[in-house]
């Protein structure tokens, strides 16, 4: 099947007899880019409490993994580019006790952004 014919098969929603197999794909990790990766580092183990997790390159490569539960991970990489920060794309994480986080992020002076001042 040439590629074009590909393309419109599977924008219309019929795949090729091909895609009949299952290949039960699997999230596995996600990562980000960081402009310091000592201190996201250091920002993903205290703050977030991530376990790190061995890399394949060793502990000098420029990139961490992190557990984010079950067989998930977030790579966090050194990067030499200008990282602007954008809402759209982020990581999501749910927790237990919101409020008594936001308190804990605030303890450790981490500034909270979008959520209502508490006293």
């Amino acid at each position: 099947m040439e590629y074009a014919a590909l393309c419109m098969a599977l924008i219309l929603g019929s795949p090729p007899a091909s895609a009949q197999e299952v290949f039960d794909l699997q999230f596995d990790h996600s990562t980000v880019l960081v402009s310091n990766l000592e201190a996201s580092a250091a920002f993903y183990a205290t703050v977030l409490q991530l376990g790190e997790v061995k890399t394949p390159w060793g502990p000098t490569a420029p990139i961490r993994f992190y557990s984010v539960g079950g067989n998930w991970q977030l790579h966090v990489g050194q990067s030499d580019q200008t990282i602007e920060p954008d809402k759209n794309t982020h990581l999501a994480f749910a927790i237990q006790n919101f409020d008594a986080y936001l308190r804990f992020l605030r303890d450790q002076g981490i500034r909270v952004c979008g959520f209502p001042r508490q006293s």
